[in-house]
C-alpha cells in the first residue's frame, strides 16, 4: 500500500490515493481505532472523486461521496466555483446571527461576540488557506454586513477611517487581508509542502495573482 497522502489532526484525517490503497488502509484504521478511542465509522467520511476522473467509488453505495470538492478543518477545498460557494454561505450565516444579536438588547455583548466569534475569525481559516480570487466575491458582502451592523450599534454611519481603525481590532476586513493572509499561510508553509512533494512547491498562478493584489494595495508595483 502507497498512499499519496495519509495526515491526521486528532480524529480528523485524509487520505489520498487510488482506490486499491484505500479500501486496504480502512481495515487498518478499523483495527487500530479502538486502541486510541477512536472509533471508524463510514457514513461519517467523505469520499472526494475529482470531477476529472472516470475512477468508479469502490465503497458501499451509503458512504457520503463529492464531485464538487470538500472541506477539510474549516477550508474550502479543490474547484474555484466550490470554494467560492463554501464561503459565500458562511458569509449568509453571519450575517442571519447578525440579524439576531440586537435581540440581546446589550451593545457590550453584541460587540464582544461581534469581535470574538461572527468577524474576521470567522472567515479567518478560509483567507489563509483559498487563493485570494476564489473567495474575493464574498468578502465586500461580509465587510458590508459587518460595517452596517456596526453602524446600527454605535447608532451613527461608519466613517471610512473609523472602518479602517476597526479592522485593527480584528473586526474586519477581510478584503483587504485575504491576499497577504494566504502568502503568509503559503510561506510558512513551504518546508512542509516541500517535504510531502519531495521537491519545492513551484510558483503558481495562485500566488502570483495574491502577491499582484499585496503590491498594488501598497502601492508598490515593483
Amino acid at each position: 500500500m502507497s498512499l499519496l497522502f495519509n495526515g491526521w489532526y486528532l480524529d480528523d484525517g485524509i487520505l489520498c490515493g487510488n482506490p486499491d490503497d484505500l479500501t486496504k488502509a480502512f481495515p487498518i484504521i478499523e483495527k487500530f481505532g479502538p486502541s486510541i478511542n477512536l472509533k471508524f465509522n463510514l457514513s461519517k467520511c467523505l469520499l472526494y472523486l475529482p470531477p476529472s476522473s472516470d475512477i468508479s467509488n469502490p465503497f458501499p453505495s451509503t458512504t457520503p461521496t463529492s464531485f464538487e470538492g470538500f472541506m477539510l478543518l474549516g477550508s474550502p477545498i479543490d474547484p474555484p466555483d466550490y470554494c467560492a460557494s463554501a464561503i459565500q454561505e458562511r458569509v449568509e450565516k453571519v450575517k442571519a446571527i447578525l440579524c439576531s444579536l440586537p435581540d440581546l438588547q446589550d451593545s457590550q455583548y453584541e460587540s464582544t461576540l461581534l469581535r470574538s466569534c461572527l468577524s474576521l475569525s470567522k472567515i479567518s481559516i478560509a483567507i489563509c488557506t483559498c487563493p485570494s480570487h476564489y473567495i474575493s466575491d464574498a468578502l465586500p458582502c461580509f465587510n458590508c454586513s459587518l460595517a452596517t451592523f456596526i453602524s446600527d450599534l454605535i447608532g451613527a454611519p461608519l466613517p471610512e477611517w473609523s472602518q479602517l481603525r476597526s479592522s485593527l481590532l480584528g473586526w474586519f476586513d477581510g478584503e483587504e487581508s485575504c491576499s497577504a493572509a494566504y502568502l503568509a499561510s503559503v510561506n510558512q508553509l513551504k518546508d512542509l509542502m516541500a517535504e510531502i512533494l519531495c521537491c519545492s512547491p513551484p510558483l503558481s498562478d495562485h500566488l502570483t495573482s495574491s502577491l499582484s493584489s499585496v503590491a498594488l494595495a501598497a502601492n508598490r508595483s515593483d
